[in-house]
């Protein structure tokens, strides 16, 4: 049987979400037992783990050799990790290599062969340059954590009368200068920022919303590409999921936003679908084995539109909308990874050893 190690936060071992739930019921349909661990569960020198499985809904350790595959999709785990399973021979789902949100952008300038969607990037140590940029970008501001994800720190800054206006987790906030001088210079004493123009991505009703293009290597280690919009809260600027967003089938969405038009913009999403993953990938030695791509569609006059590239995931969680088929697709590219690197499967033994005392 193949054996698949997910790498996870300890937190969701104590606390088995529906997705994985169903993850792990779905892997006995394709002859695969997958496990959960953290990296306190690793015993490098007998290359063993204490594993966390579920079977017939039930929570239970098993103490299990390295498997065949390691899925490291929350990107976590250390370089140590990485190099003692490629040694002991496991393959790796995912690199651990995660470029960050400016060296991506700084990849795609360079590059050029989107630059028609880049939306400009500019990252700050301190406060002193905020002014500057809202002077340039018609008093409207984006800033979003160096390293955030999930839309978490996503702050939309306008200023109108003198006034800065704040709107963070859905909520508003107005300030003073004084006020606003004081905020800012706190946030960048705990991190950097990435500052950029905002971009009016909007439905009829105002709600913001992006289209997730989700592209996966499935059956055959190609790219599977899936398309999902995202509607989010009104009162918000971020569409993401968790700040209390919705998702609809992309054709219907499209044809309720753009009537006539709905077409034409699918099939310029196809486009970016069909060649980005490949091009993205082009750009690192290691087999990256998914990527998602944040795009934002402007409203340009009558029935005119442009897409606009808010930002690229090396690491995309799960899309809700297309959850069921991106979880098939992700055991078809195990069972591929698994036929390509083992066809014999005369390496090791990676029987569950024995319960975890």
């Amino acid at each position: 049987m193949i054996t698949v190690g997910r790498l996870v936060l300890r937190q969701y071992q104590r606390n088995i979400n529906s997705l994985l739930s169903a993850m792990m019921y779905m892997a006995n349909h394709f002859g695969i037992r997958l496990f959960l661990f953290s990296g306190n569960d690793i015993n490098f020198k007998s290359k063993t783990i204490d594993a966390l499985f579920i079977e017939y809904g039930i929570s239970m350790r098993n103490t299990t050799l390295f498997p065949h595959l390691l899925d490291n999709s929350q990107a976590i785990g250390r370089e140590s990790t990485r190099e003692a399973f490629t040694k002991a021979g496991t393959i790796l789902v995912q690199p651990f290599v995660k470029p960050s949100k400016m060296q991506t952008f700084q990849l795609l300038l360079e590059n050029k062969r989107f630059n028609e969607l880049l939306i400009p990037h500019f990252l700050l140590d301190g406060p002193e340059l905020l002014e500057k940029y809202l002077r340039e970008f018609n008093r409207q501001i984006v800033m979003k954590p160096e390293k955030g994800s999930g839309g978490i720190g996503v702050m939309k800054i306008s200023k109108k009368n003198n006034k800065y206006h704040i709107i963070s987790e859905n909520e508003l906030t107005v300030l003073s200068k004084n006020e606003w001088i004081a905020c800012s210079n706190a946030l960048f004493q705990k991190k950097r920022y990435i500052v950029q123009p905002y971009i009016q991505s909007r439905t009829k009703s105002g709600a913001p919303f992006d289209i997730r293009i989700h592209a996966r290597r499935g059956k055959g280690g190609n790219f599977i590409v899936d398309y999902a919009p995202r509607i989010g809260n009104p009162a918000g600027i971020v569409s993401n999921m968790h700040s209390g967003g919705y998702t609809l089938p992309i054709d219907i969405f499209l044809k309720l936003e753009w009537g006539e038009t709905a077409k034409e913009i699918q099939a310029g999403l196809s486009e970016i679908g069909d060649t980005f993953p490949e091009y993205y990938q082009s750009f690192f030695d290691q087999t990256t084995s998914f990527v998602g791509l944040d795009i934002g569609i402007e409203r340009i006059a009558k029935n005119g539109f442009r897409f606009r590239l808010f930002e690229v995931n090396a690491y995309p969680a799960f899309c809700p909308g297309i959850i069921i088929k991106d979880a098939v697709t992700q055991f078809e590219y195990y069972r591929y990874l698994y036929e390509k690197y083992y066809p014999n499967d005369q390496v090791r033994q990676r029987d569950v050893l024995k319960p975890a005392q």
